[in-house]
């Protein structure tokens, strides 16, 4: 049942999200499902999104009210998921959206007070890394 997959983090709007599938995300928005639902780290289908450079389902939820600097468990953003595997689409929408360029990441050890920069630099990527310090990030 829903219930059930919702209980293990197991939501189909991550997966559509996830998989850059905008037109089932969309069925399932207008279904009912929550923009903004959680899978048990934390993750909403805007981090799925970014994660997966999916620029056309990250733009459907930010329409439909997804929260752009919601954070997971590691308090990290949609836009660390974006930096971290170059996708400069992404970031780029996220930015617009109002995303905050220097959020720090909280959790594990290894990557506490890492920013979008962090994560850009540490994925080698160059156009994000240009993006971001655009936009104000700090060195």
């Amino acid at each position: 049942s829903l219930s059930l997959l919702q209980q293990i983090g197991a939501i189909p709007l991550h997966y559509a999200a996830s998989g850059g599938h905008v037109g089932v995300a969309e069925l399932l928005l207008k279904a009912g499902a929550r923009v903004d639902s959680r899978e048990l780290s934390g993750d909403t289908p805007l981090h799925s999104a970014a994660r997966g450079g999916h620029v056309g389902v990250a733009e459907l939820l930010l329409k439909n009210g997804a929260q752009v600097d919601s954070w997971n468990m590691s308090r990290a953003a949609p836009l660390h998921h974006a930096a971290l595997r170059g996708h400069v689409g992404v970031a780029e929408l996220l930015l617009k959206a109002g995303a905050r360029v220097d959020s720090m990441v909280s959790f594990p050890a290894v990557t506490v007070g890492a920013t979008t920069l962090h994560y850009a630099a540490r994925g080698g990527h160059v156009g994000v890394a240009e993006l971001l310090l655009k936009n104000g990030a700090q060195v």
